[in-house]
């Protein structure tokens, strides 16, 4: 009979029984988390880093560059995220709205497609408020085109993930473009690719178990304009090396996995 197998993505791993095996990198399976999928977890390294969007350059579709921290020409430090803003609800304003109160004078620039819709910023607007953090210091842009789109992370100093449910596609082409991210934990397998993040790129103080260290590590970072414009001069280099030489370590942990779940032979 056929294994009906699913992978991670941000729909999530079922616990349909319908499904023989979830595979999926092991910081989103945690012990706690891992009992959910008895018998059922084939969990691949933490370290792999498979993300390289040059693959589609074929197309026309260049990675831009990040350029300086924007900070150098703007005056002020920028936090923002490209995440859809279905995933910033009040849980993720209010630990956002921290960050914004600890620097002052710092700005959040939002710049995914719907926040093109006025209902969607008022909403925000309305949530910030609320909390403290005055409209006028929020930016929302958005270019049309994938390359364009990412060229959004210029106007970024550091990336703020998205909680409860974590940032997943936008945190790694952030992350690939040489800029800082920060990634609040959740109890959910969604809520914790972050933790994946920093395991498979290796760079500490990604990801934050509670919003004292998030806010902690965004202070830190406003005051660190070195570190930013290195990340962002050599990051995107390693990080297309890494990710070349972690594809065949996947494949290869993946058929393993595979194998000793349904003792097939490599």
């Amino acid at each position: 009979a056929r294994a009906q197998i699913t992978w991670f993505n941000m729909t999530g791993p079922s616990d349909d029984p319908c499904f023989d095996a979830c595979v999926g990198p092991s910081p989103i399976y945690p012990a706690e988390l891992a009992a959910a999928f008895p018998g059922r977890v084939l969990a691949l390294p933490a370290d792999l880093y498979v993300f390289e969007p040059e693959l589609w350059s074929a197309d026309g579709l260049d990675l831009p560059l990040a350029g300086s921290p924007p900070v150098a020409r703007n005056g002020h430090f920028t936090f923002g995220s490209l995440s859809h803003p279905y995933k910033i609800g009040g849980a993720c304003i209010a630990l956002w709205a921290k960050v914004l109160r600890a620097v002052p004078g710092s700005r959040l620039h939002l710049g995914n497609g719907a926040v093109d819709d006025v209902d969607t910023v008022a909403r925000l607007c309305d949530g910030f408020a609320r909390e403290g953090v005055s409209p006028d210091r929020i930016d929302f842009s958005y270019r049309f085109g994938w390359p364009r789109y990412l060229a959004g992370y210029t106007e970024i100093d550091v990336v703020l993930g998205t909680y409860p449910v974590a940032g997943g596609t936008t945190i790694f082409e952030a992350a690939h473009m040489g800029l800082p991210v920060l990634s609040r934990l959740a109890p959910t397998s969604l809520g914790r690719i972050g933790g994946w993040l920093e395991a498979a790129t290796g760079r500490a103080g990604i990801a934050h178990a509670s919003d004292e260290s998030f806010v902690a590590e965004a202070m830190r970072l406003a005051d660190a304009p070195r570190e930013l414009a290195e990340l962002r001069a050599g990051e995107p280099a390693r990080l297309r090396a890494k990710s070349r030489t972690d594809a065949p370590r996947m494949a290869a942990a993946f058929m393993e996995q595979i194998a000793k779940r349904f003792g097939l032979g490599v």
